[in-house]
């Protein structure tokens, strides 16, 4: 399986958030994207566009402090060896590369420093709104609606989509010993890939939108054609929607 395939399920398993997949792939609340048939996302609009200006969502934001490591079938060491196969020093505060190496498909580090934390206040009025649209026939089975994020500032995050992967990210000033508990989206180590094996993804950015949660309408719902959406009975939001944007339609 591909990296969208197997990462926005990997980051699931580790943090309970999904993970955005192109990597770099930007996200606001709100915003209503679109599953390929390799998993991999596009942005289709904004819930905000779809309804007008008349019905406003109102959303919260606030900061997110700490940093936060995250990895999976992921290993951090000191390189032996530099771009141009110098031998690198060692020693505290010894300048060095770091080699992060992936022993299984669907590994990744998503490291990032600070950042802040988006959500959608009324999530069932955003519920009902989706119904309406699918109705009207204005939504796809493989619609998803970003309902919270991380927007995360500086962030990297690496991806494997094969097994025994890795990328050597090199350093701008002096490592400490320690290289497994550092923090690689910390910009006072000035990390930059220099190389990498086939099958690894990574990005390295000032700002990030790595981790979100949605609402899809379940496949049974959509078209426009259940008593539900039609009026004849009550909606049952619960049923009618997953947090899941991977589940399968024919469920």
């Amino acid at each position: 399986m591909s990296a969208p395939q197997t990462y926005p399920n990997a980051v699931h398993e580790k943090t309970t958030w999904w993970g955005t997949f192109p990597i770099e792939f930007p996200l606001k609340i709100g915003d209503i994207v679109q599953h390929d048939s390799n998993g991999g996302l596009s942005y289709v609009s904004n819930i905000q566009t779809k309804l007008g200006a008349g019905v406003i969502f109102r959303t919260e934001s606030k900061p997110v402090s700490a940093a936060a490591t995250w990895s999976h079938h992921a290993s951090r060491n000191r390189a032996a060896t530099v771009e141009g196969g110098a031998t690198t020093a060692t020693g505290v505060g010894a300048q060095a590369a770091v080699k992060v190496s992936f022993s299984a498909i669907a590994g990744f580090v998503l490291d990032y420093v600070a950042g802040t934390y988006h959500r959608l206040v009324d999530v069932d009025a955003a519920k009902r709104a989706v119904l309406g649209l699918a109705k009207n026939g204005q939504w796809e089975s493989n619609y998803v609606l970003v309902t919270e994020m991380i927007e995360a500032s500086p962030a990297t995050v690496i991806a494997s989509s094969a097994q025994n992967s890795s990328v050597l990210l090199s350093a701008s000033v002096a490592l400490p010993d320690n290289v497994a508990g550092i923090n690689l989206a910390d910009p006072k180590f000035g990390f930059s890939s220099s190389s990498s094996t086939d099958g690894v993804y990574q990005s390295v950015s000032a700002k990030s939108f790595p981790l979100y949660h949605c609402i899809k309408l379940r496949r049974k719902w959509w078209g426009g054609k259940t008593a539900e959406l039609q009026a004849a009975v009550s909606i049952n939001l619960d049923k009618a929607f997953t947090d899941d944007p991977f589940e399968d339609e024919n469920v």
